[in-house]
């Protein structure tokens, strides 16, 4: 099981994405839970990127909520740090 690791800007834009909303918090919440137990649940959507964001994945939370992060594999072990969060416009 991967360990999710937070970034700065990502609880910046966590923050400011959910501000207010529960149901968005709760859906946003729900997809970090998903992502720590299988990163490619069916239901996540999880997808690589390319372009300038090559090396980088996304993964859905929703109709119009994407969470972007970064895959680390090593020495057995593994990370997903978390780099934002939001609408489909704001992160690609």
């Amino acid at each position: 099981m991967p360990q999710l690791v937070s970034t700065p800007r990502f609880d910046r834009a966590y923050a400011r994405h959910v501000k207010r909303d529960t149901a968005r918090r709760d859906c946003v919440d729900e997809t970090l839970a998903r992502l720590a137990v299988n990163p490619l649940d069916p239901r996540l959507k999880t997808h690589p990127l390319s372009g300038a964001l090559a090396g980088h994945f996304a993964c859905s939370c929703g109709y119009d909520c994407r969470v972007l992060f970064q895959w680390h594999r090593e020495a057995g072990r593994e990370a997903i740090i978390l780099i934002t969060v939001g609408t489909h416009d704001s992160i690609y």
